[in-house]
């Protein structure tokens, strides 16, 4: 898939997939699913109830037509299997997007949301990709080894075997309490009816993709969607997406935010009549629609890289270049931009296409609360793919985590385009400063930075007390 063709044809062709794919996904499959799991599913009870399990969710994916691989897990004296299906990309074999769920549940729970929900909407969602083709890859994983004392071992199993492979994660999805409504909701606002997307700072764009992704195709669903870092915020780390992040992959969590919601979490009371299966199919379309479209969203993968590199060297000399035409200057072909000062705290990002950097932003300290926005570029072949959002989205949550309150920025009056972009995503005139108080074709702009709990991106969550 090129970036060049606007639409290409495998986006054309997913874009007109989505709504008939999500209207395949089955309620009724998905509650047979929960009843079918929800049992007592601890190896410390009785492991063989366990390996009955996995054999039955591996029958069950082998069923689809996908790819399965068996792989032995061992933790605390016990094995069992990691599985995973694959739907294989038709061009971007190696990239991966990886949708997983845990089968285990704790000692004293049936666990039917915890975590039969999760490996419910993992099963029909893997049956549904059966008959879909996508450029890149999908994995659908079940793991053993999720409560403790399992350490996410299964997660972190398949985790770590990407990189040996030479595959590249897109990101994964923990499919985790997919089933609960209620009128109580703690942390974030009530009620509890609503799909939460957490991430850590650095999965930014993935967590917006899949937010967007639910607000495009499944509207009816409320959407709480956060990147958190998870030092301060260590109950986001509650689920196998924890084993990606410990890899350094982009990973989220999808949620009905657990405990936080289902008074009936790790005890006996977690039981099927307890569910709104309404919310899990609502839920499990929302998931399906981010997986499916990230051809369709450009299929763009933003993240830190070495300023002084060959290809940051390349976009720099093409926005020299387009610089030099709407403003009648020369410069050195660096855009006017010195490495070194991005410090300690700043950070280079840039956006690539199927492995092609097609565009690049920085991020400048300017004091303890400021940082600068400069050298947002993207190439003129991916324009209109929504890439240059998905850029400032990874430099907000890179400068939020390093403590910045403000942003600020500078253009010029002949970059209408650039000018509505930053208004849209909050940033408003101020007064020029010094360095451009005799330039009169500067546009300087700025913005408070707020937690990313209650930032325009992520609508409808809740700052924590």
């Amino acid at each position: 898939m090129s970036v060049t063709d606007r639409p290409t044809d495998v986006a054309t062709t997913v874009v007109t997939a989505v709504p008939a794919a999500l209207d395949r996904i089955d309620v009724e499959a998905l509650r047979a699913h929960v009843v079918r799991l929800s049992h007592i599913r601890s190896p410390y009870v009785d492991i063989g109830v366990l390996e009955k399990t996995a054999a039955e969710c591996e029958e069950h994916l082998r069923a689809t037509g996908l790819a399965v691989r068996s792989l032995p897990t061992s933790k605390n004296d016990f094995e069992l299997p990691t599985l995973v299906a694959r739907r294989t990309g038709t061009s971007r074999p190696r990239d991966v997007l990886v949708l997983g769920a845990h089968y285990d549940s704790v000692a004293e729970s049936p666990g039917a949301d915890d975590n039969a929900s999760g490996g419910a909407v993992a099963l029909e969602l893997a049956r549904v990709l059966g008959s879909v083709e996508l450029p890149y890859s999908v994995d659908v994983g079940l793991f053993p080894f999720e409560e403790k004392p399992g350490n996410l071992a299964g997660a972190r199993l398949l985790a770590a075997g990407y990189a040996d492979r030479g595959e590249r994660v897109l990101g994964m999805v923990s499919l985790e309490m997919l089933g609960f409504t209620g009128p109580d909701q703690e942390f974030f606002p009530p009620p509890g009816d609503f799909l939460a997307l957490i991430g850590d700072l650095p999965s930014a764009a993935l967590v917006e993709h899949f937010r967007a992704a639910g607000e495009r195709w499944n509207p009816g669903l409320r959407v709480v969607a956060a990147a958190v870092d998870p030092d301060t915020q260590p109950d986001a780390k509650r689920s196998d997406h924890d084993a990606f992040w410990d890899e350094g992959l982009p990973a989220l969590m999808a949620t009905d935010t657990s405990f936080l919601r289902n008074p009936n979490y790790h005890s006996e009371r977690d039981t099927v009549d307890t569910l709104d299966f309404a919310f899990m199919l609502s839920a499990a379309r929302t998931l399906l629609a981010g997986t499916l479209t990230l051809a369709a969203g450009s299929g763009v993968v933003v993240g830190p890289e070495d300023v002084r590199g060959a290809e940051a060297a390349s976009l720099m000399g093409e926005l020299s270049a387009e610089l030099a035409r709407t403003y009648d200057f020369v410069d050195a072909g660096d855009a006017g931009f010195d490495p070194a000062s991005l410090g300690d705290r700043g950070a280079f990002f840039v956006a690539r296409h199927d492995g092609t950097p097609v565009g690049c932003v920085a991020l400048v300290p300017v004091d303890a609360d400021t940082a600068e926005v400069k050298r947002l570029y993207v190439a003129d072949r991916a324009r209109g793919h929504g890439v240059s959002k998905r850029l400032m989205s990874a430099l907000e949550a890179h400068a939020y985590g390093q403590g910045f309150g403000r942003l600020r920025l500078e253009t010029g009056d002949r970059q209408p385009v650039a000018i509505a972009l930053y208004e849209r995503l909050g940033f408003e005139h101020i007064e020029r400063w010094p360095e451009y108080a005799d330039s009169e074709r500067s546009v300087c702009m700025a913005k408070r930075l707020s937690s990313p709990y209650d930032s325009s991106q992520y609508p409808g969550a809740k700052e924590p007390e």
